[in-house]
Parts: C-alpha cells; sequence; structure tokens
C-alpha cells in the first residue's frame, strides 16, 4: 500500500468501486425482484408460484451476501483507511499536553498495561473478551501507541513487530479475531 497522493487516489477509487458494485447488485436485485411480483401479478400468474420462486430466488441472495460479506466488510475497511489517509489531517489535538503522569494513568486506569517502551514511541496494550460497541467482537486486542515525537513512523517495523509479539504471547491467541 503505498503513500503518495496518486497511490492513495488510486485505491481510494478501487475500494469505492468495488463497495458500490456489491450495493449495486444487492439493490438492483431487489428492485427487480419487486418490480417483477407485481408485474407478474398483473399478468395473472399464480401468487403461490411467485412466492415460490421469490423464496428461492431470496434464499439464493442471501447465501450471496452471507458469501461476499467478508471481502465486502474489508472493502469498506480499505475505504475507510484510504479516506482516512486522504484527508492528511496530521495529529490529533488534545485539551491536556501528552506523557503527563495524568494522561498516563488514565490509560493504566482503563486497564492498559504499558508493553513496549522505545526511544521514539511507548505502546500500551490491553486484551479485552468484549469491547462495548462492537457487535460480535470476540477476544480483542487493542493498543495504544503514543508517539514521542511528531515524526514517528506509526507504519515502521518495529511497532508491527512490537504488536505482533503481544498477540502472540496471548494464551487466547486464536480467539482473538481484531486488532484494535
Amino acid at each position: 500500500m503505498g503513500t503518495n497522493s496518486l497511490d492513495i487516489q488510486q485505491s481510494l477509487k478501487y475500494y469505492a468501486k468495488k463497495r458500490n458494485y456489491f450495493l449495486f447488485f444487492v439493490i438492483s436485485f431487489l428492485l427487480i425482484l419487486g418490480i417483477g411480483y407485481f408485474g407478474l401479478l398483473e399478468l395473472g400468474v399464480n401468487n403461490d408460484l411467485i412466492v415460490t420462486i421469490y423464496i428461492f430466488l431470496g434464499i439464493g441472495l442471501l447465501i450471496f451476501v452471507i458469501w461476499y460479506r467478508q471481502r465486502y466488510n474489508y472493502y469498506i475497511m480499505q475505504l475507510e483507511y484510504f479516506k482516512m489517509l486522504n484527508d492528511a489531517q496530521g495529529p490529533i489535538t488534545i485539551p491536556r499536553p501528552i506523557f503527563t503522569q495524568s494522561f498516563i494513568d488514565s490509560f493504566k486506569k482503563d486497564g492498559f498495561i504499558e508493553g513496549l517502551t522505545e526511544a521514539t514511541f511507548v505502546l500500551y496494550y490491553r486484551f479485552s473478551k468484549k469491547v462495548e460497541g462492537i457487535v460480535n467482537s470476540g477476544h480483542v486486542l487493542e493498543v495504544i501507541v503514543l508517539a514521542k515525537n511528531e515524526t514517528v513512523d506509526f507504519y515502521s517495523d518495529a511497532i508491527d513487530k512490537a504488536i505482533q509479539n503481544l498477540y502472540l504471547k496471548y494464551k487466547d491467541e486464536k480467539k482473538v479475531k481484531k486488532q484494535i
């Protein structure tokens, strides 16, 4: 995944197109079913026959949506990621200074544990069995990366390896479905 502007724009268009194709297919299929139902009724076709056909078509659509749902969710996730990169808002400003003891204690009160401390960042983590507000979250690894300066590369191998080590050391590693 490139981070230059052209790559971001192309990826944004690609994932938006994938999302839109799926939505277009499902909505078009439902519209055709609705129009077809009333059209067949007007032609005098028996309602029981129409419902029987529509049950099979509805089951087919349901199977397609269930089968394609994970891919669709991936497209949405990638689309949101590239929208975030496209906005290039920079660091979020917060009302109080970071790395004060009260700031760090607020993470510790929430159950985060200090993981790795490097010269450029500090990593806090916690494993949760369920995250409130996220449906079907299951076991989740939540990580907070605090940058010690503005030039920290959040996509660096050091941060990625540190998060991966936390994940692998967790006793219920196979149960973790999401990393936030």
